[in-house]
């Protein structure tokens, strides 16, 4: 005796996103519904995560735009050898890129584009860039460090200015 199962086979080139909508790998939307911090340092660097809807058939390329003076055009990183300027999401949820050198401002936007420059999503006012000092960044690191470790302080509090 054979049981028979209703089934529904979707082509390998399908997906279905979390919400339930149907969209082709590499096609589909491109949809950012925002990023995962607010600021980012001067020195470049940053890992920024956003969050929303992806390609995974393909990479997409961010852009950190403003259009006051002066004009500010930064291509972002892959964070990743070898990707180059277009990172590739393997969820179709999350995106993640390294924002490069830039000068103090903003806000600024982040616009996304597909490799195959179908798809684009422009994020208004999404991004800060502020001065990260040295300071800020070693007394980061000591802060993570586990106090058996003689590093010095781990605060600008605990240093003794006598």
């Amino acid at each position: 005796m054979a049981i028979w199962a209703s089934t529904t086979i979707l082509p390998t080139s399908e997906t279905i996103i979390s919400d339930g909508i149907l969209a082709g790998a590499g096609s589909g939307a491109l949809f950012v519904s925002g990023i995962d911090v607010s600021s980012v340092g001067d020195d470049g660097g940053w890992e920024v995560i956003a969050s929303g809807v992806f390609p995974t058939g393909q990479g997409v390329r961010v852009r950190v735009q403003d259009a006051g003076p002066p004009v500010l055009d930064a291509l972002c990183y892959s964070g990743i050898p070898g990707q180059g300027a277009y990172r590739i999401s393997t969820s179709g949820t999350t995106l993640a890129f390294t924002v490069p050198p830039m000068p103090i401002g903003g806000p600024y936007d982040l616009d996304f584009e597909s490799e195959d420059a179908l798809l684009s999503f422009a994020l208004a006012n999404a991004l800060t860039v502020v001065r990260r000092s040295f300071t800020d960044a070693l007394y980061r690191v000591r802060a993570h460090l586990p106090p058996p470790r003689d590093v010095g302080p781990y605060a600008i509090d605990g240093e003794n200015d006598t």
